[in-house]
C-alpha cells in the first residue's frame, strides 16, 4: 500500500483469505482490501469487503461506530524519485 501497488496488495490479501481462513490476519487483510479497492475506484468490491468485515469482525479497530476508518497507508508520502529508487538510503 505504501508503494501504491494496490492490485498487488489486494491479491495478497485474497491469498490470506483463501490460504489462512481461520487466522487473526484475516480481519486486517480485509481492511487492507477495502483500502486497496477504494484507491482503485472499485466501489462494488470495496462495499463487499466492507460488508464482510462488518459481519465477521465488527470489533476491528478500523471500524468505528459502523464506519470504516482508513489507516492512511495509501496516502503515505512516497518521497522523491531518488528516495524511491534508493529505497530511502540516499534522500
Amino acid at each position: 500500500m505504501k508503494r501504491h501497488a494496490f492490485v498487488a496488495a489486494a491479491n495478497r490479501c485474497q491469498e490470506v483469505l483463501l490460504g489462512y481462513p481461520n487466522t487473526p490476519a484475516v480481519a486486517d487483510a480485509i481492511a487492507i482490501m477495502i483500502e486497496a479497492y477504494d484507491s482503485l475506484n472499485m466501489k462494488k468490491e470495496q462495499q463487499d469487503a466492507l460488508a464482510l468485515l462488518k459481519l465477521n469482525h465488527p470489533e476491528h479497530p478500523q471500524l468505528q461506530q459502523g464506519k470504516f476508518v482508513s489507516s492512511r497507508l495509501a496516502k503515505a508520502d512516497r518521497g522523491s524519485v531518488l528516495n524511491v529508487l534508493s529505497f530511502g538510503l540516499l534522500d
